[in-house]
C-alpha cells in the first residue's frame, strides 16, 4: 500500500512547473541572444543551465512511503 503525503505532491508539482518556467525562459534568452551580434552573455553557461533543468525535471520522484 502506498501512503500519499499531499504536501510532498504539492511540493512536487510547484518544483516541476518552476522548472518548466524557468527552462522556457532560459530557452528564450537562448534564442534572442544567438539573434544579437553584440551578445555579452555567454551562451553555453545557459545552454549547460537549460539542460542541468531539464535532467532535473526528467528524474524520476517517489512520492509517499510503501508499507
Amino acid at each position: 500500500m502506498v501512503k500519499f503525503d499531499p504536501n510532498m505532491i504539492y511540493f512536487c508539482l510547484i518544483m516541476k512547473i518552476a522548472a518548466g518556467v524557468a527552462t522556457s525562459y532560459l530557452e528564450t534568452v537562448l534564442c534572442q541572444k544567438k539573434e544579437l551580434v553584440e551578445c555579452q552573455l555567454d551562451l553555453d553557461v545557459y545552454a549547460d543551465r537549460v539542460s542541468a533543468i531539464k535532467a532535473m525535471v526528467g528524474t524520476k520522484v517517489q512520492i509517499g512511503e510503501i508499507t
